[in-house]
């Protein structure tokens, strides 16, 4: 496999205008509604497949959030971000595949009454279409890192 077939990336450019900006006013403790505000922005994403079991993903988002007009506040909007950056990696156990074949499908003929055979590209018995979940939250790791200025 060569590492465009293994790489995703896609880019989004938006504008928002919005009739209200729902703010924070600190000395009351409590939001309020203020005037239209304009949002400019860049959004990209990159996916990368480096080995079969284990992805990157890596998400930008550069946005200029300002009021359309509040020249006492330089039209800023107190603190909207401005960078927004996510990433992560991914591994999969090998062991298991990338479909989610239940104990006791091996062949087509052992797929339960009502469900279908799924067939791969290249021939292969992938599993049964059927419906099946697993209850509560898959094992996970999370780090987070926050940087302020």
């Amino acid at each position: 496999m060569i590492a465009w077939n293994r790489l995703q990336l896609s880019t989004a450019f938006f504008w928002l205008d919005l009739d209200s900006e729902v703010v924070w006013v600190g000395d009351e403790c409590t939001t309020e509604a203020s005037g239209q505000t304009r949002r400019l922005g860049l959004e990209a994403q990159f996916r990368l497949e480096i080995v079969p079991w284990l992805l990157a993903d890596l998400d930008a988002t550069w946005v200029r959030a300002e009021f359309v007009n509040n020249p006492g506040n330089a039209n800023a909007i107190a603190l909207a971000p401005e960078l927004l950056l996510s990433g992560g990696l991914t591994a999969r156990d090998p062991r298991t595949g990338l479909s989610r074949r239940l104990v006791g499908e091996d062949v087509p003929a052992d797929c339960p009454t009502g469900t279908r055979a799924v067939i791969e590209p290249d021939g292969t018995f992938a599993g049964c279409e059927d419906l099946h979940f697993t209850p509560g939250w898959p094992i996970y790791f999370q780090v987070l890192a926050t940087v302020k200025f």
